[in-house]
């Protein structure tokens, strides 16, 4: 399975290194611009984190299906289960690097005083954070392109999130103070943050593993 994830590395090489750097920039740039004396807040390249890295790991497994590598992998001596498991396996090891590129870009890039100014976007509990966050993303995102194709899946992935947010927010709005759902919600956003990313991991890895379940299903009934 690990094989399957270097060739799919090494076919996707030029775009891999293209990621990097503008991703490199994209960090560096934000120093660059504190440096400038130019107000921006620190929650916008924290936003602009967790996107790039979302439609980095989209655009690839984009650039896969362009290339036809299901075929190319279905060619190879492993069965569907591991084909489906290998593309697990590189949309979470590419997050890994794209995320480690932005922190090292922002890490040479800044200073004592800007470490200090905006000290917790240098601690490890934000970028922990950011992985479970983008690897639970793309985990509700395959069994949909995997059962209806990028193009329709991409919509109806799309649609399905968009309807989920749209849930979230009414329902986080309308409990009130004494409701037990509220006090329960506000626990969670207020303990401690290693506690808050314990949890997001258990509920992540459930998560994680009843997509490759379905993904695994659909997988092993599509045609190629």
């Amino acid at each position: 399975m690990l094989k399957l994830v270097i060739k799919d590395f090494r076919a996707n090489t030029m775009y891999l290194l293209l990621l990097f750097v503008v991703i490199a920039g994209i960090s560096a740039g934000f120093n660059i611009t504190i440096k400038a004396k130019v107000d921006i807040e620190v929650e916008l390249y924290v936003l602009a984190v967790i996107l790039s890295t979302m439609i980095a790991s989209k655009v690839f497994t984009i650039s896969d299906n362009e290339s036809n590598a299901d075929l190319f992998f279905a060619g190879l001596p492993v069965n569907r289960k591991q084909i489906v498991l290998g593309k697990y396996l590189s949309s979470a090891m590419l997050v890994l690097v794209t995320l480690g590129v932005h922190f090292l870009a922002i890490t040479f890039s800044s200073n004592e005083a800007l470490r200090a100014a905006h000290l917790f976007m240098y601690q490890p509990p934000l970028w922990i954070f950011s992985f479970i966050i983008l690897t639970f993303s793309d985990a509700f995102s395959f069994p949909f392109f995997f059962r209806f194709g990028m193009a329709k899946g991409a919509i109806v992935y799309g649609f399905c999130l968009l309807v989920l947010m749209i849930v979230t927010v009414l329902t986080v709005n309308m409990l009130n103070p004494t409701d037990l759902l509220y006090q329960v919600y506000i626990t969670l956003i207020n303990q401690h943050p290693i506690a808050l990313i314990v949890e997001l991991a258990v509920f992540g890895f459930l998560i994680l593993g009843g997509s490759i379940i379905i993904s695994i299903h659909v997988f092993k009934h599509k045609d190629l």
